[in-house]
């Protein structure tokens, strides 16, 4: 990326930190703004002190930094592609079993990387405070399990 070594103690969530912090190129920000319009960014100080920003084929820049192609499906890509949405009764639950369910505690993941595993993960996470809306009462597995 860019020579310069700006340190940060604070995780960056936006193309104006990435660019201060010298990851990214300026001609660059307009097109990844729009990357940030669709997903989430967050690149903490430990992920930004391994980038080498003096190499543009940089393998940490390249994980954890937006790219353009990020806003590019191909034919081959599924919208869902762990195939967990049809068995998502409520948000943050996955039961595709009968007898198993996958909780997912935190709906936010604190570190995105490129391109993002599915498209829940990858979602920009509600401001901290705000009370997400409540869903139907979940219907928890009755059979017991083996023995």
């Amino acid at each position: 990326m860019l020579d310069g070594s700006s340190q940060t103690s604070r995780t960056l969530r936006d193309v104006s930190s990435l660019l201060a912090a010298g990851l990214i190129r300026a001609e660059d920000a307009p097109s990844l703004e729009r990357v940030g319009g669709h997903y989430a960014i967050a690149v903490t100080p430990a992920v930004t002190a391994l980038i080498d920003r003096s190499d543009p084929k940089d393998p940490i820049a390249a994980q954890y930094l937006p790219h353009i192609e990020e806003l590019v499906t191909r034919p081959d890509e599924a919208a869902d592609p762990t195939g967990d949405s049809p068995h998502s009764p409520v948000r943050g639950v996955v039961h595709r079993y009968p007898d198993h369910a996958l909780l997912l505690p935190t709906l936010a993941c604190a570190v995105y990387s490129s391109p993002p595993k599915s498209p829940a993960a990858s979602a920009p996470s509600p401001q901290p405070g705000k009370k997400r809306p409540k869903g139907p009462p979940l219907r928890w597995p009755t059979r017991p399990y083996p023995n």
